[in-house]
């Protein structure tokens, strides 16, 4: 009997010891709120910076200021200021809008807004040598002047005097050369037209199958040269050149 009272007695202090020891572990709720103080504590020593001394804040005030330069020399504007106020530069020239009375259809520009241009001539000027204030515009290598006389006739057309035109709508000038831009189906067939025609080749474009020419008679109808041109079948199209872009007067 007394063995079996130890026995219990052991026992139950044994349960008791498990017991108490399971409530002391570091996940239970009791052991938590004992450590929360201590990990606040330590949250606020973590936290805590030390703060800059006056030596470090002066020398971080130090940094070199950065400054823009707007002035107009930055975005080019100066350079423009001084070249418009350089007193070599060129003067567009405008040509005079003629009355309506001195225009006329062309025979040749047919597909256009182009019109035939009386009292006004084309004379081929590389040089430049016509005085400056009887030059009404320039075109490409012409000069366009006054002659009242001069009545533009396309069917005795000589490449040695092209014709003025005019455009009213774009209110611009053109020259009339004489040159046709083919468009070819077969480039072989180029020198039998030529031969045929009687046609000068100025230029070519061979991958593009166009080809600039210009007929050798000294007299020619023009209008009439345009029409036979389109009608044969080795022809795409004929289109008449007409030189438009106006250069500068110095």
């Amino acid at each position: 009997m007394k063995r079996t009272r130890l026995f219990w007695i052991f026992g139950l202090a044994l349960l008791v010891s498990i017991f108490f020891w399971s409530q002391k572990k570091p996940g239970h709720p009791a052991v938590q709120k004992q450590l929360g103080p201590i990990k606040k504590a330590t949250n606020l020593q973590a936290d805590t910076t030390t703060p800059s001394s006056p030596q470090t804040v002066a020398h971080q005030d130090r940094k070199p200021s950065q400054t823009t330069n707007n002035s107009p020399s930055n975005f080019g504007f100066g350079k423009n200021l001084r070249a418009l106020k350089s007193p070599n530069l060129k003067k567009k020239s405008t040509f005079p809008a003629p009355s309506p009375d001195l225009l006329s259809p062309s025979q040749t520009l047919t597909t256009t807004s182009w019109q035939l241009l009386t009292g006004t001539k084309a004379v081929h000027d590389i040089d430049r040598q016509i005085p400056a204030q009887d030059v009404l515009a320039r075109v490409g290598n012409y000069a366009l002047i006054n002659d009242s006389g001069f009545i533009p006739d396309e069917t005795h057309f000589s490449s040695r005097a092209p014709l003025v035109v005019y455009d009213s709508r774009l209110q611009k000038a053109g020259v009339l050369t004489g040159t046709l831009r083919l468009k070819i189906e077969n480039t072989s067939q180029v020198q039998a037209l030529c031969q045929q025609y009687n046609l000068n080749l100025v230029h070519s474009v061979p991958e593009a199958r166009v080809y600039f020419v210009k007929s050798n008679l000294e007299s020619v109808d023009l209008p009439a040269m345009k029409v036979a041109l389109e009608k044969d079948p080795r022809i795409h199209n004929a289109t008449p050149e007409v030189l438009s872009k106006s250069y500068e007067k110095k």
